[in-house]
């Protein structure tokens, strides 16, 4: 199944038809161009098409907004219609086609359509043909703007519905949910009908009694008629012993049946003895498991100090090895040192070496000098001697100059190191004082960051108690008012039932019924009903069942205005066969007396009513005593004539009346419910009631609406403090890594500032000696420039003479000359050598300083190790002890298991046991319900004979005397039909249409009752339906869950390079309404994080990764993204290209994005501009190696 078309017309900025056409089913097709061109609308398409109701989702605000609204040149449509087209040769729509058109249409006066294959179809076919799919509705088939990282931070709860989708469970949840308002409707509808069962049950007890009494009376009429038929004599001679034998099987059938009942309860009672063992072993069960937690508690607690003493260990190790190189490294430097140090050493030696030797030479050209000024004597000998005393004094002056220019020179490069260590200095106290500044700055900070912390983890923790007591008030006014609720609804639906009863007189009589929908329809002459007995009176709850029994069926007595309205009415019943009524008007009731009782109550001083119709209720219940009990009753018996009394009441309902007849036994719990009397009461009752349960119904609400309030308010102040906690906490590190560095670089600084200054000194020195030295030669060298001035003079008067002796001399001491510059060169590299070894010196001290700081270091690493070592030692002590003791929880725990196993064992021996007395006390009763329609058989077939003998035979007493019956004694006959007069003259009035009523009521009973166990049957098979929805459902979605677990796992290590994650079910005990938590832990992390603390880039790649995860475990036909990649940077964006590209091998992408990298991995590209104002039209884009889209609006 793929995406072939998409079709829109008048859709938001899409007035003209505009066509989509998707040429693979596999691939990727991108739609691109600018912001604001219509590209997020296409999105909405899709989503409109498919049944989106949410204007909301759709980025609107009414639902006509979907329609082209017009711009400055277009005018705007009237209606606007997509249609997509999807290929369906895989049949994975539950359709018959092999191309399936799903389309929706939306006019301007709000009339909407659904359409598949042009065939008009509901919303709900729609979801329907779409459900489980992958594109139905909360898939993940099309994710839109935002939507990719809002499924990270959207409710657990929310997150659900994606894992739903793709294990396509929703139709189980759809069936399920319309299973279960079937069986609401199951269970109202039973209910109903056990309300009117009850009520029926409370009519047929006085009709019996009536049909009873009305048989007796036709018995006894065709008696007199045909008493000298002999057959009939015969044949109800007959049926009497067949029902003697009946009466006889019915009473032995009734005695098992008790004694059945007896045997039932005790097994009810063992049943309940082992359910008592079960609860007791589950509170034992809950204590072990609570102290097994505890110690699992510890074991984890001295595991995470054993983990964090091995990662000390790991840590100072890891420092040491490096400590101990640094101390190999300085000890090698410093064996460097030395032998440098060593090296200028022989390196001065053989300087002093080279200068002795220049002097010793510079010595011996002195005395080859003298040679020559010798020989020079005798040629002349005052020539000689000038020119000795010359070169001797000229060397004098060299030699000077030179010192004094090497003196110049040094002194030059002392001033340059000099000036070059000051400004060192200088620079150095500068950094170390704005490192000083920084540092004060930074422990400000330190103090203020750290403080702000403490107060903003205080203010968390209080915030996080507030919560769990918010929550904990939330969830205890939800579960009063779910409470309240469910008894407001119970209220609620008994009283609307009351009320329907009520109006529609449910329980009277058919001929009362009839008088009152008259009166309803208006009919003349019904005017002047005020209503029955039953309404008009009030009755204390306790004297209820006195009252109605001493009315009987007067309670559905009418009572009129005057006797016209009677005679009215009975008309109005006899012409339309409507049945029979009793009346009470004015002018009727005679003999209206309160006839004081010996004993009790006289039942009118217990009734309320309207002084109008006070004359009415004493006529009825004035000669009417109420009793405590029967035996008070019975002390009565005598005195009930004689006193004027008609009859005495018990409060049970008992009735001993003057003639002598008593009347008593149990009454029904149905005929209980369904009391005239009481329906009245209840019914106010009910309204009280309800009116109190509406008014702690606000009040919750209101409650409820303000705790949530409050907790909003903490959840965001609890957002606002995590946000400014991870700020605070960065800060934190980043002052700490300052500091670290300061410190560092002021050591460094210290160290440098120690050896400037103890340079700075030896410079100086240098400088003073050089500067005395350079003083004595300028001094010595002027006296001599004095000398040589006059030697000159005398030099130049004998010059001709000196030429010889001069060339000589300059040849002499040119060689001098150069003696003189080696011994000078000489002295300078002697100079160099000894500040080269004074350097070594300090260097070799600063290492040694250094040493010693490290082996300190050193020490104390190893100190550390060895005190993380014994926290390790003594954490591993006590885990086996823990251990022990969670191995003898469990087995607590597991003897306890097992005792709840035997006792859940013999409950159900007693539960098989109990079925096997069931099924036999069924079989009994099935056989006395046998007998009991044999029973009904028998009277039936009596009441037939009466009848047969009134209409069929139409037999009157002389037709009988005609008869040819034989009478074997006729004067016993004589005094039968005197007697049988008697009997009938004291028997009327009779309601003769009890006997039909009574079988009405019993048929429509037994209608009630077949609809009732129809109704518990239906609601056992939904009831059946639903657990078999919830295992499927269950089954589904714990193993997709499972696949995108596994996936989601490598997704997100492939896309982050490294880190890890996975999916968690929230609540395991009810997994299918269970929220999904995602944990994630990025690269460098060491342990997972919450969602807020990633970054947008972070989020994005996670959500990404869930969402190919999902797409893995369920390949959807399609999925269209609508521009997931906006916080993504390149590196991110090459790798989701990458995913792109995998599953577009096997699902029909398509995406929306501004970014070339995605772009470029598209094989068919739209393009979207706005050449129009607010009108979206499709252009052909090209590029090369892509293919080309060519639609055109």
């Amino acid at each position: 199944m793929y995406l072939k078309k998409l079709e829109m017309f008048g859709f938001k900025t899409f007035p003209d038809r505009t066509v989509l056409e998707f040429a693979d089913k596999r691939g990727i097709t991108a739609i691109v161009g600018p912001n604001g061109c219509g590209k997020s609308n296409i999105i909405d398409a899709f989503r409109w098409v498919m049944g989106e109701q949410s204007i909301k989702l759709l980025r609107g605000s009414l639902q006509e907004e979907v329609i082209f609204a017009g711009t400055e040149e277009r005018k705007p449509v009237s209606l606007a219609e997509v249609f997509l087209t999807i290929d369906n040769s895989d049949h994975r729509l539950p359709v018959d086609y092999s191309e399936v058109e799903v389309g929706r249409r939306f006019y301007r006066t709000g009339e909407s359509e659904y359409l598949i294959n042009k065939e008009v179809v509901r919303l709900r076919d729609v979801q329907e043909l779409l459900m489980d799919t992958g594109i139905g509705k909360g898939s993940y088939a099309i994710i839109g703007q935002g939507q990719v990282v809002s499924i990270l931070h959207s409710k657990p709860e929310d997150r659900r519905k994606l894992f739903e989708e793709a294990a396509g469970i929703h139709k189980y949840k759809s069936r399920k949910h319309a299973t279960q308002l079937k069986l609401e409707a199951a269970e109202q509808n039973l209910f109903r009908l056990s309300d009117i069962r009850a009520e029926i049950h409370q009519q047929l007890g006085p009709l019996e009694e009536q049909a009873r009494t009305a048989n007796e009376y036709q018995v006894l009429k065709k008696d007199l008629a045909g008493l000298e038929i002999g057959l009939f004599k015969v044949k109800l001679g007959k049926l009497d012993f067949f029902r003697q034998e009946v009466e006889q099987k019915i009473a032995e059938y009734k005695k098992v049946v008790e004694e059945a009942d007896a045997g039932a309860q005790n097994i009810a009672a063992k049943k309940q003895e082992f359910r008592d063992k079960i609860v007791e072993l589950d509170k034992q069960l809950q204590a072990c498991d609570s102290q097994l937690q505890d110690w699992r508690r510890q074991r984890a607690e001295s595991a995470n100090k054993s983990d964090v003493a091995k990662e000390r260990i790991g840590n100072h190790r890891q420092r040491l090895q490096t400590v101990e190189q640094e101390i190999a490294q300085l000890e090698a430097n410093q064996t460097a040192l030395l032998a440098r140090q060593n090296e200028a050493q022989v390196e001065l030696g053989a300087v002093e070496k080279s200068v002795a030797e220049l002097n010793e030479r510079l010595a011996k050209k002195n005395e080859e000098t003298g040679a020559i000024v010798g020989r020079w004597q005798q040629v002349n000998q005052e020539i000689a001697d000038l020119k000795k005393a010359l070169a001797d004094f000229l060397d004098q002056v060299e030699n000077k100059k030179s010192k004094l220019l090497g003196l110049t020179s040094g002194e030059t490069v002392v001033a340059g190191d000099l000036q070059r260590v000051e400004t060192s200095l200088t620079d150095f106290a500068l950094e170390q004082e704005e490192l000083a500044n920084r540092k004060g700055e930074l422990l400000e900070r330190k103090t203020f960051v750290d403080n702000s912390v403490n107060d903003l983890h205080a203010r968390r923790d209080e915030l996080f108690k507030q919560r769990s007591q918010k929550e904990d008030e939330r969830k205890t006014r939800l579960n009063l008012r779910i409470e309240i609720k469910e008894k407001f609804d119970q209220q609620s639906s008994r009283l609307k039932l009351l009320e329907e009863m009520q109006q529609t007189h449910e329980g009277f009589q058919k001929g009362v019924r009839s008088v009152f929908q008259a009166r309803k329809d208006d009919a003349p002459g019904f005017a002047g009903i005020a209503g029955v007995v039953a309404d008009i009176i009030t009755v204390p709850k306790q004297y209820e069942a006195a009252v109605e029994a001493a009315l009987e069926n007067n309670l559905q007595a009418i009572v009129a205005e005057d006797r016209a309205t009677v005679e009215q009415v009975i008309r109005h019943l006899r012409e339309h066969s409507l049945g029979r009524a009793t009346f009470m008007a004015g002018g009727l009731l005679k003999n209206a007396v309160r006839v004081a009782p010996p004993r009790g109550i006289c039942a009118v001083d217990v009734v309320s009513c309207a002084e109008k119709y006070q004359e009415f209720i004493t006529g009825l219940l004035g000669t009417v005593c109420i009793v405590d009990d029967l035996e008070q009753a019975l002390g009565l018996s005598e005195q009930i004539e004689p006193s004027g009394l008609t009859a005495v009441v018990t409060l049970a309902g008992e009735v001993l009346t003057a003639k002598g007849l008593l009347t008593g036994g149990s009454v029904g719990k149905e005929q209980e419910s369904a009391s005239l009397l009481s329906r009245q009461r209840e019914i106010i009752e009910l309204q009280k009631d309800i009116e109190q349960y509406t008014g702690e119904l606000a009040a919750l609400d209101t409650e409820i609406k303000n705790i949530e309030q409050l907790f909003g308010q903490i959840e965001n102040e609890l957002k606002e403090h995590a946000n400014k906690l991870k700020h605070l906490e960065i800060e934190q590190g980043t002052i700490a890594n300052d500091l670290a560095r300061i410190e560092i670089d002021s050591g460094k600084l210290e160290k440098n500032i120690a050896s400037s200054r103890q340079e700075i000194t030896q410079q100086q020195s240098e400088m003073e000696r050089i500067a005395g030295q350079k003083q004595n030669l300028q001094a010595e060298l002027d006296e001599l420039n004095k000398q040589r001035e006059e030697k000159e003079k005398i030099i130049a008067e004998k010059e001709n003479a000196l030429q010889q002796a001069d060339n000589e001399k300059t040849a002499v001491n040119e060689l001098l000359t150069e003696i003189k510059i080696n011994s000078t060169n000489a002295l300078a590299s002697k100079r160099q050598v000894e500040l080269k070894l004074e350097s070594y010196r300090d260097n070799i001290q600063q290492t040694a300083a250094q040493l010693a700081e490290k082996n300190t270091e050193k020490e104390t690493l190893r100190q550390s190790i060895a005190e993380a070592e014994n926290i390790l030692q003594s954490t591993q002590n006590v885990l086996p002890e823990i251990e022990g003791k969670i191995e003898q929880t469990q087995t607590e725990l597991n003897t306890a298991n097992q005792e709840r196993a035997r006792y859940f064992h013999d409950l159900e021996v007693y539960d098989r046991l109990e079925k096997e007395r069931n099924d036999a006390d069924r079989e009994v009763r099935a056989k006395l319900s046998e007998e009991e329609i044999k029973m009904a058989r028998v009277e039936a077939e009596h009441d037939e004979m009466l009848r047969r003998m009134a209409n069929e035979y139409n037999l009157t007493i002389e037709d009988a005397l005609k008869s040819e019956a034989v009478v074997e004694d006729y004067e016993k006959t004589q005094d039968e039909v005197e007697k049988l007069k008697r009997r009938i003259k004291r028997m009327e009035p009779v309601n003769l249409l009890a006997i039909e009523e009574y079988e009405a009521q019993k048929e429509r009973l037994a209608f009630i009752e077949n609809q009732c166990e129809d109704l518990e049957k239906s609601k056992a098979d939904l009831l059946s339906i639903i657990k078999e929805l919830d295992c499927t459902a269950l089954e589904a979605f714990k193993e997709t869950f499972h696949l995108v677990n596994e996936h989601f796992k490598q997704i997100f290590t492939s896309l982050f390079n490294g880190g890890s994650a996975e999916l968690q079910i929230l609540d395991n005990n009810n997994i299918l309404e269970s929220g999904i938590e995602i944990l994630a832990r990025v690269p460098g992390a060491k342990k997972t994080q919450s969602m807020s603390l990633l970054s947008g880039g972070q989020n994005a790649l996670t959500a990404v990764a869930l969402l190919f995860s999902l797409l893995s475990a369920r390949p959807g036909p399609f999925c269209i993204l609508d521009e997931i990649d906006a916080a993504l940077d390149d590196p991110n964006i090459g790798r989701v290209t990458e995913l792109l590209k995998e599953y577009a091998e096997k699902t029909q992408i398509i995406i929306i994005t501004h970014r070339q990298a995605m772009m470029s991995v598209a094989e068919v590209l739209f393009g979207l501009t706005m050449e129009q104002k607010g009108v979206s039209k499709v252009v052909s884009l090209e590029l090369p190696g892509k293919e080309k889209a060519l639609v055109e609006a």
